[in-house]
């Protein structure tokens, strides 16, 4: 089992940084009703990293195998393009090639064709990444430029009359790579890491976030408003609630079935119990920089004191442009209305059982 753990230790190492596609001759069919310890691990390691093996996606074209023997005796999947689950609603062809000759191979190739964005930022321009844009981080100078790029990248002239089908296709690419071209070059970015939250695989917690996300774009909208009478207000705070209940949800299901698992495996193979116990205790890379208020620390020494001052900026007290002075004022006497209501009660009730 030790390619298991290679594998796992070369995808940890890629994957921090970079969209990570595995792919080859596994030797593994993950069909097969029957269980081993390799087909074990195997399932294992894309269950915990969230791959999805290609051929076992629906609408795949072509046959349910990719190895055969030389009088079609015996049939197996055994070759698989394994990519992460945040891209497998991009992949619009799968095929399993039939055509190959067995005497050129005894297995069927893979082809998957995904719809995914290429472009990065115009330092490495066709690097495949997990960079999202943060739009909300990007001052009004990042913004000026982004229009700027923008009206230089599409800096031409067309004529509108006799247009072909294919005409409007490629005027169409040209926009969308303008776009984003212009946006990686000038917006904020931030990577997104998806084995902080191994449990967010439901398809039902993705709508409730995107449901939220909308009815705090609606709110925000409406000038962030906090009317108990406010429809965006409402909407909001009721889509926010439901979306925590349903992460929270989430993630305790995903550590039963952890640690269900490690019972299991404690109890039928040791060996894969103490694999198990090593890839969850495995943590992530430690930094060797951290930046904060103009402050740069490269020690360690130094970044636990630039922590220290982070966190004592963050519970102090500091005026702000987003701070509401009015809410604040009625949640203030709120708080004290109701701490004299309790002390109240509670004088009274000592009272009655000195009596």
């Amino acid at each position: 089992m030790n390619y298991i753990d290679e594998l796992c230790t070369c995808y940890d190492m890629y994957s921090e940084d970079c969209t990570t596609i595995v792919g080859g001759d596994c030797n593994i069919d993950l069909t097969s009703i029957s269980t081993s310890g390799k087909l074990t691990c195997f399932s294992n390691f894309l269950n915990d990293r969230n791959l999805c093996p290609a051929p076992l996606l629906q609408g795949r074209v072509g046959p349910k195998y990719t190895f055969r023997s030389k009088d079609l005796t015996k049939r197996s999947l055994l070759d698989y393009i394994c990519v992460p689950e945040y891209l497998s609603n991009d992949i619009f062809t799968l095929e399993v090639k039939s055509n190959c000759p067995y005497e050129v191979s005894d297995h069927y190739p893979v082809f998957v064709q995904l719809n995914i964005d290429l472009l990065s930022r115009t330092s490495n321009a066709y690097n495949i990444n997990k960079k999202t844009l943060k739009w909300s981080n990007a001052d009004d100078f990042e913004l000026k430029m982004y229009q700027t790029e923008i009206d230089k990248l599409l800096n031409f002239e067309t004529n509108s009359d006799n247009l072909s089908k294919g005409d409007v296709d490629r005027f169409s690419s040209l926009l969308i790579n303008a776009l984003h071209m212009a946006a990686n070059s000038c917006i904020p970015v931030g990577t997104f890491r998806p084995y902080l939250k191994p449990y967010w695989k439901n398809q039902n917690l993705n709508n409730c976030h995107f449901e939220q996300r909308n009815a705090r774009r609606k709110w925000i909208n409406n000038n962030k408003t906090r009317e108990t009478t406010d429809l965006s207000y409402i909407e909001y705070k009721n889509k926010k609630r439901e979306f925590r209940k349903r992460k929270r949800i989430a993630e305790k299901l995903w550590q039963e079935e952890k640690f269900e698992d490690i019972k299991l495996a404690a109890e039928m193979d040791i060996g894969e119990f103490y694999q198990r116990v090593r890839r969850m205790r495995k943590s992530g890379p430690s930094t060797t920089k951290l930046s904060y208020n103009g402050t740069e620390a490269t020690n360690d020494s130094s970044i636990c004191e630039l922590w220290g001052e982070y966190f004592r900026d963050l519970y102090s007290e500091q005026p702000t442009e987003c701070f509401n002075e009015t809410f604040s004022m009625k949640l203030r006497q709120k708080c004290k209305h109701t701490l004299k209501i309790v002390i109240k009660h509670l004088f009274q009730n000592l009272k009655k059982k000195l009596h």
